[in-house]
């Protein structure tokens, strides 16, 4: 009987011992352990950039002069509001007879404009509304332009010649009025008539008036 006890107890371990599994946790390596997230990079912090701003009615009327060349420019006078008229001479064109091109300036503000000088009054594009001289300045305006009208016309006749003697001599827009050019040599032009002390020429390319005491006939 002892025997037997002893072989059952020993048959009992055997069995536990085979039965009994160790089981160990594998080691991760380095290499395969989840990477971590990226990091988002931040957004560059914002500056505040200003506007520009527009500029003052000072600095907008110094950039209006700059659009005429000096020697362009003729200063008609203020219109019955205020504001400054210049004419930019070398704008004019001659389209006819009575009609005549041009481009002038209310202070800052440019104004494409057609002159009918038979009926006085001229055009301002693109709203096409006809305007009468409500100035002395405005009528100076069209006198200027439309006294070019002769500067191209083929029926002018030159009613003679005279020498500018003693250069330089200013040509004007009108008599008293802005310079159109200036002779600088001694040279003959043509003249087209007088109006009072002033003798009208187209030396400048364009009718413009000297002054007596710088011809001689």
């Amino acid at each position: 009987m002892k025997s037997l006890g002893s072989f059952l107890i020993s048959l009992s371990l055997s069995l536990i011992a085979c039965t009994t599994v160790t089981v160990q946790t594998p080691q991760t390596s380095q290499s395969s352990q989840t990477p971590q997230a990226e990091s988002t990079p931040k957004d560059p912090p914002v500056t505040n950039t200003p506007t520009e701003t527009a500029p003052s009615p000072i600095n907008k009327s110094l950039q209006s002069s700059k659009q005429i060349n000096a020697s362009c420019n003729y200063a008609a006078g203020k219109a019955v509001g205020g504001q400054e008229i210049n004419v930019d001479l070398c704008s004019i064109r001659v389209k006819n007879s009575q009609s005549v091109a041009f481009i002038y300036y209310l202070n800052s503000d440019q104004v494409e404009s057609e002159a009918d000088c038979s009926n006085r009054t001229w055009v301002t594009f693109p709203e096409r509304q006809v305007n009468r001289p409500q100035s002395p300045a405005t009528q100076n305006m069209l006198d200027t332009v439309c006294s070019r009208r002769n500067s191209t016309s083929s029926t002018t006749s030159s009613a003679g010649t005279a020498i500018v003697f003693d250069p330089p001599s200013n040509v004007r827009v009108s008599p008293n009025g802005a310079i159109l050019c200036s002779v600088q040599k001694k040279t003959t032009i043509n003249i087209y008539g007088s109006d009072g002390s002033w003798y009208k020429t187209d030396v400048c390319g364009s009718i413009g008036f000297i002054h007596a005491d710088q011809v001689r006939f």
